[in-house]
């Protein structure tokens, strides 16, 4: 049966989903669909289309993790340290979500996900949005 956060302690309703101040250029937000049981995604506010198809991408998860981050100024770009344990985030799906941990020890090792009582969340099958976040920089939700 699928992971639905109906049980999961501290789930909130999540069938809007904007990242717009984490992603300040393009905006990104997810709306719900109920009939498909995925979340739309939405680019600069128009959906993102899949050009080889000409479908809205849709997820049945959506996982934002909060992430240290620096600015490099002699190459001006940003690092993010994605080796790291016992960082925040947020796990969506069904139109629901939870605040999580993650943890990732190296390259070669899966990113794990627990909810806020220590044990690793079970993942829906499907499609999985991953986004990296600047510490600090939180989604809107409702």
């Amino acid at each position: 049966a699928p992971n639905t956060l109906e049980n999961a302690s501290g789930s909130f309703d999540a069938t809007e989903i904007d990242l717009s101040k984490i992603f300040t250029t393009t905006k990104s937000s997810f709306s719900y669909d109920e009939e498909t049981g995925t979340y739309k995604k939405y680019l600069y506010g128009s959906p993102q289309i899949d050009e080889l198809t000409g479908e809205q991408l849709t997820f049945e998860n959506v996982i934002i993790q909060d992430t240290y981050w620096e600015y490099r100024p002699d190459h001006k770009y940003l690092v993010f340290q994605v080796h790291d344990s016992g960082r925040s985030g947020y796990y969506f799906t069904k139109g629901r979500g939870i605040k999580i941990t993650w943890s990732k020890s190296d390259d070669y090792s899966p990113t794990k996900y627990y909810d806020m009582d220590g044990n690793e969340i079970e993942i829906n099958t499907g499609h999985t949005y991953i986004g990296i976040a600047q510490s600090g920089r939180e989604p809107i939700y409702k």
